[in-house]
């Protein structure tokens, strides 16, 4: 049975991979990683964000607001 795990180590996704887990990594196109003039796209930044919001609703559902 999978259990659910939140964290960090979405570019050691290898690790959970070899160790029979579904992992994923996804995020903004990037340039300078882990340096002083590290990067990201603004535009890909806007899609990754559109994205993950499409796949919140679609896995957990939404629920009309009520005033």
């Amino acid at each position: 049975m999978l259990q659910a795990l939140a964290c960090t180590a979405t570019i050691n996704a290898k690790h959970f991979r070899h160790a029979g887990g579904p992992v994923t990594c996804h995020g903004p196109e990037a340039r300078n990683i882990r340096d002083i003039d590290e990067a990201v796209s603004l535009a890909s930044m806007k899609r990754v964000t559109v994205a993950m919001a499409q796949l919140m609703v679609d896995w957990c559902g939404v629920e009309p607001a009520t005033h």
